[in-house]
């Protein structure tokens, strides 16, 4: 009687599936959660410009599962606000123009996310021609005579620079004139102005006076020419003294006389 109870329990169990019911087991429904702001990705990482040029930054928002996602706004900062004349650049709204030479990061920001800094370095200007010295700045030279200046070209900070072409110039060639190569002649007295120019940038004026030259003399006479007196007596002779101006021509300067004495001979 007892066999005959636990036989009827275990094919009822079977007749009503028991634990090895073949029926499957119901799927797993994946939930997924709404889109959520993670981060924020700034292109380009790193930039560079030239001062006065601008750059444009990109900021693209991904959700938690790096899918970019539209429609947020976007608050732009950055390390340099250009509100000082010292400023690397003035940047609004993801667009920065170079101001001076140096380094900046910018971010973006929204929903209490900001993003990696990127990296702004705005170069300096190359070197240009920004003034022109000439030297010496107030010689004098004779009417004939000749000076050569010298030109020096330095750059928007100071620095010399190698390589510069100059053109030479006189404002008066008829007091004097310049060579290609700053040497300067002297032609009548009067000043004139000696410059030097070079890429669009004059130089400095450099006033060049002429002078008229000393009188030079370059030669004597006397007359008599061929003179003869008797031992013991005296005669005298006229000198005469040539005088050369170079810028007045030939002059004659009589001087005074001269005592010739004949002496006997002993």
């Amino acid at each position: 009687m007892k066999l005959a109870s636990v036989v009827f329990v275990t094919l009822f169990l079977l007749g009503c599936g028991g634990v090895n019911s073949q029926a499957p087991n119901p799927p797993l429904v994946a939930t997924s959660k709404d889109p959520v702001l993670t981060r924020i990705s700034l292109s380009p990482a790193t930039a560079s410009i030239n001062v006065g040029d601008e750059q444009a930054f990109l900021a693209q928002a991904l959700d938690q599962y790096d899918h970019p996602m539209t429609g947020v706004t976007f608050d732009w900062s950055s390390s340099d606000d250009g509100a000082n004349g010292n400023a690397i650049a003035m940047f609004h709204g993801g667009i920065a123009t170079g101001i001076s030479a140096g380094v900046m990061h910018v971010t973006a920001s929204a929903s209490g996310v900001t993003s990696a800094p990127a990296a702004l370095t705005v170069l300096a200007p190359p070197p240009t021609l920004a003034t022109v010295l000439v030297t010496p700045s107030q010689p004098s030279v004779l009417a004939g005579g000749a000076q050569q200046f010298s030109a020096v070209g330095k750059d928007q900070y100071g620095n010399e620079m190698s390589g510069i072409a100059f053109t030479w110039s006189s404002a008066n060639p008829a007091t004097a004139t310049v060579t290609e190569a700053g040497l300067a002649t002297g032609v009548a007295p009067g000043t004139t102005a000696i410059n030097a120019s070079a890429q669009g940038v004059l130089g400095n004026d450099s006033v060049l006076t002429v002078v008229t030259p000393p009188s030079v003399m370059n030669s004597i006479t006397a007359t008599p020419t061929t003179p003869s007196v008797r031992a013991g007596t005296q005669c005298s002779l006229r000198s005469s003294v040539s005088i050369t101006l170079r810028t007045s021509g030939f002059c004659v300067l009589t001087v005074q006389r001269v005592l010739v004495v004949a002496v006997p001979p002993s």
